[in-house]
Formats: C-alpha cells, sequence, structure tokens
C-alpha cells in the first residue's frame, strides 16, 4: 500500500536524501505485466520492483542481477536467484497472517481462531477477504495436504465472502463496516486499525501462513544505481 511504501521511502532518504523515490502502486498481476512488457520493448520505466515470493516465476525474466552486501546474512529461504544466474529477489519482510473482527458485531470468546472455524456456515454473508488467493491455497496445501486443503477452501469459498482487490481494501472494508470479519489478512494492517482506536481485534491465523515480500532491481533500470542503493537499504537490519 502507499502508506507502507512512504514509509519505506522515508528509510531511504534518511540515507540519501538527494534521491527522490516515485511509487506507483499496482496489484501484483499489474506488475508483473507491466514490468513484462516494457522489458519485451526494451523501454523500462521502472528501476525497482517489490513483489511476493509467489510470483518470481513469472517476473524473474525482467529483473536484474544485483546481488545487494546482506544475501549472505539472510536465510536461503529467503533469497532467490542469485548474480550468477542473472537475476535476484530477496524477501525483506514476511507478513503473517489474522482472522480480525468488529468487536461491536463479534464477541472476543466466539472469535474464530482457525480457518476451519472461520469456515463456518454461520458466517455465511459476513465475511470478507481478498480476491488474490494463489498464496494462501498453495500455503494450505503445504500446510494440511492436497484433499484437506481443497475441502477447506471450498468451505470459505460456500461463505459468499465480499473480495477486495487488495489487503489494504479488505482492512478499510473491516473498518467500515462492510462486512464483520475478515480472514486471511496481514497482521500489519489489523495491528494498524486497532492501534487507531478502530472496534477491532484481530487473532493469528491458524494454519498460520506469511507472505514473503521482495525486492529486486529491475533489468534494465534507467536509475541502477540508485535501485542498488534503494535494495541496500530495504535488506539492512
Amino acid at each position: 500500500g502507499i502508506d507502507r511504501a512512504q514509509l519505506l521511502i522515508k528509510f531511504f532518504n534518511a540515507s540519501y536524501p538527494k534521491i527522490k523515490v516515485n511509487f506507483v502502486r499496482q496489484q501484483e498481476s499489474e506488475l508483473v505485466q507491466r514490468v513484462n512488457t516494457e522489458a519485451r520493448a526494451r523501454h523500462v520505466d521502472g528501476d525497482v520492483a517489490i513483489s511476493s515470493a509467489n510470483w518470481l516465476d513469472l517476473l524473474k525474466g525482467s529483473l536484474g542481477g544485483y546481488q545487494p552486501t546482506t544475501w549472505n546474512e539472510f536465510d536461503p529461504g529467503f533469497v532467490f536467484g542469485g548474480a550468477q544466474k542473472g537475476w535476484t529477489a530477496i524477501t525483506y519482510e514476511v507478513l503473517p497472517s489474522t482472522i480480525a473482527w468488529r468487536t461491536d458485531r463479534i464477541a472476543r470468546d466466539q472469535a474464530p481462531h482457525t480457518l476451519e472455524q472461520v469456515a463456518d456456515p454461520k458466517w455465511k454473508g459476513r465475511v470478507g477477504t481478498t480476491s488474490h488467493l494463489e498464496a494462501l491455497s498453495a500455503g494450505l496445501i503445504k500446510a494440511l495436504g492436497q484433499d484437506k486443503a481443497m475441502s477447506l477452501i471450498d468451505r470459505l469459498a460456500a461463505l459468499n465472502n465480499r473480495l477486495y482487490p487488495s489487503i489494504a481494501a479488505l482492512a478499510d472494508g473491516l473498518a467500515q463496516g462492510e462486512i464483520d470479519m475478515a480472514w486471511n489478512m496481514g497482521a500489519h494492517r489489523s495491528v494498524r486499525l486497532k492501534n487507531q482506536g478502530a472496534p477491532v481485534d484481530f487473532n493469528m491465523q491458524d494454519p498460520l501462513l506469511g507472505e514473503g515480500i521482495t525486492v529486486s532491481v529491475i533489468n534494465g533500470a534507467r536509475h541502477p544505481y540508485a535501485a542498488a542503493l534503494f535494495m541496500e537499504v530495504l535488506t539492512r537490519a
């Protein structure tokens, strides 16, 4: 989201105040399409790509091979590609998932802790989530196995969820009362709503899944050195 991007830019400009950062907010499928189209046309407008890890297979052909100085400090599961492979991406943050609800409509002792509890038909028509659930599906299959995961996904789908295009939009929908409960919502949004005084509380979701957010320099970037510096700042402890 734009609000979170402003925090990253603030961190970056604390070290490099003379470099102006222009942030373009897109859904991930739009990001992949734009970056790949510009790469094929050899007219690259962007310098840095921020994406979740599950889109890298579609994006990696358009990424550059800059390997930040912090590369070897990260667990191998958080780095992708490598300088020798000609493309890199590094997970600089992980967003854990939550089940959040409006406290003026659902009591804490009634609030679900697990996705199995969310799938109870009593919540039908009262819940919402995002429209991009590829990472959730892959995570549930890995955690529960194919049959159990698909059964759970079918029951969740039967709730007539209100679907939002992003986690930010989902959080806004919950805060405005469009839904009573949100599931698979990043903890950073749940925490922010609660800290702002919204009538919202949350539980960490079970199975607890986390979405890895990666940063990369784009191949053919117009400002490759500035892009490399941005990647360095985001991957520093």
